[in-house]
């Protein structure tokens, strides 16, 4: 089951119209968002009627790395704005 709908949504991707939006790379924020987007694009294709997505972007929890990893994080959600 799980291979056949793996090929279901292979398939329906392979249809995709031509993205147009630049995501950032080398964040795994914006894979997830690009792929939550490419997947919304074929909704039609995929005869789904609502579609229902989960991104995450872990780290937030820094206790002694705040000083470091606090900005990172924040930079990485900054490419969005």
């Amino acid at each position: 089951m799980a291979r056949a709908n793996n090929q279901l949504v292979q398939a329906a991707l392979d249809t995709m119209p031509q993205r147009t939006t630049a995501y950032p790379s080398n964040n795994s924020l914006a894979d997830e968002l690009k792929m939550v987007a490419d997947l919304i694009s074929v909704q039609s294709a995929l005869s789904q009627q609502r579609q229902l997505f989960f991104v995450s972007l872990g780290g937030w929890d820094t206790h002694d790395a705040q000083v470091t990893a606090h900005p990172q994080l924040l930079s990485a959600l900054k490419l969005f704005t």
